[in-house]
């Protein structure tokens, strides 16, 4: 069980009033338009919810882990892209606090917690392999510094962010490398937008790179190797799994009115036997998806386990898919009606089961983690200084 300070009980009570007062009446245009309105990226900086997790000396509340994941679950309960878009941003702010230097960290992560800044991870390869080593070299190192020459897919925030760091391997070492957008053959936006099923408003499209030349400075190396820096990448997973959670509880939510207010020979259809328990069902997981994102989240504060990450990452998001279909399916035909606003919710969900490494991949690596002789790769080893060689 988890217990909340007081600051951090007033910081939940912010979120929820602005998620209530100003997120809920913007989705219509947001689903209308496939963008979100600055004035809410600017209020979410404004009320601190972009740098909750981070330090304080970079102008973060420096609060525990479960906190970020709370910003992303309310959030979502309205606007799951808008929770992504933050998500995206937190793993560029993340990438430098981890594995960038004191002059680094110095030079971005006050700009990217104060949203003076929006970030982006180029990460995706366009074969869709999740294993580095298995993908092109993204360039190569020069007598100029570095020149990349790769595209990257399905990038969050790339038709807005402002610097992005770009992940990759370069002469057979795993590079992750910072590239501000106005850089002279990066192209993104535009045409280059995705026009994709669900989350609406994130952003996501292909980042280019041309030729793309920047000084080894924009390296991210640490002054220090922790090798506990490379499991804490896999905080990635819980933030997916904290969005999916929060949009199964919007999806509930609606189920919930909207059944509450309907009636049938007399009755509440919230009290019919069929309708009551399929919505007794929806709660019970998410209830159960609540447990394992915030229990693995405290774990995951104190020593990280691979094997459950990934199955919370596994279960979460395919719970979120159950719960969304079931709201659709309770609400009858009102429930296939976009102006319902439960459909939007099962196709935010089905992005989270496939982004950040879908379903299938997340059981393999638990199937790993087990111990059980199958053919894959851990995804996150821990193998020493990545920078000795």
């Amino acid at each position: 069980m988890i217990h909340f300070t007081m600051e951090e009980e007033l910081v939940i009570k912010s979120l929820r009033e602005f998620v209530e007062n100003e997120v809920k009446p913007a989705v219509p245009e947001i689903e209308k338009t496939n963008e979100v309105p600055r004035k809410l990226w600017d209020r979410c900086v404004e009320l601190g919810f972009i740098g909750v997790c981070f330090p304080e000396e970079y102008g973060g509340m420096g609060m525990r882990s479960i906190m970020d994941k709370i910003v992303l679950e309310e959030i979502s309960k309205e606007c799951p892209a808008l929770a992504l878009s933050i998500d995206a941003h937190h793993l560029c702010t993340r990438s430098i606090m981890m594995l960038g230097s004191k002059a680094q960290k110095n030079e971005y992560l006050s700009k990217l917690v104060y949203g003076e800044i929006v970030g982006a991870s180029a990460a995706t390869d366009p074969t869709g392999s999740g294993i580095y080593a298995e993908t092109k070299p993204i360039g190569k190192f020069t007598e100029n510094g570095i020149q990349l020459n790769c595209n990257k897919v399905f990038i969050t925030n790339s038709s807005f962010a402002d610097i992005f760091v770009v992940i990759g391997m370069i002469d057979g070492n795993y590079c992750q490398i910072l590239v501000d957008r106005n850089t002279e053959g990066l192209i993104c936006g535009g045409s280059m937008v995705d026009h994709k099923m669900g989350m609406h408003g994130s952003g996501t499209g292909t980042v280019r790179l041309t030729n793309v030349t920047v000084p080894m400075s924009r390296l991210l190396v640490p002054d220090e190797f922790d090798p506990k820096s490379a499991f804490q990448f896999c905080g990635c997973y819980l933030d997916i799994s904290a969005i999916a959670l929060g949009l199964s509880e919007g999806a509930y939510a609606k189920s919930v009115e909207f059944l509450s207010s309907r009636m049938r020979n007399g009755k509440v259809m919230a009290g019919m036997p069929v309708i009551a328990r399929n919505l007794a069902l929806m709660k019970s997981k998410i209830e159960m998806m609540r447990s394992m994102v915030w229990n693995t989240t405290e774990v995951f504060e104190e020593s990280p386990n691979p094997m459950l990450i990934h199955a919370t990452k596994a279960m979460v998001t395919e719970m979120a898919c159950d719960v969304s279909e079931l709201a659709i399916k309770i609400h009858g035909g009102a429930g296939y009606m976009e102006e319902t606003g439960v459909a939007r919710y099962h196709r935010d969900a089905i992005c989270c089961t496939i982004g950040e490494n879908p379903t299938d991949v997340h059981l393999e690596q638990v199937a790993l983690q087990l111990g059980l002789p199958v053919e894959a790769q851990a995804m996150f080893p821990v193998c020493g200084d990545p920078y000795a060689r």
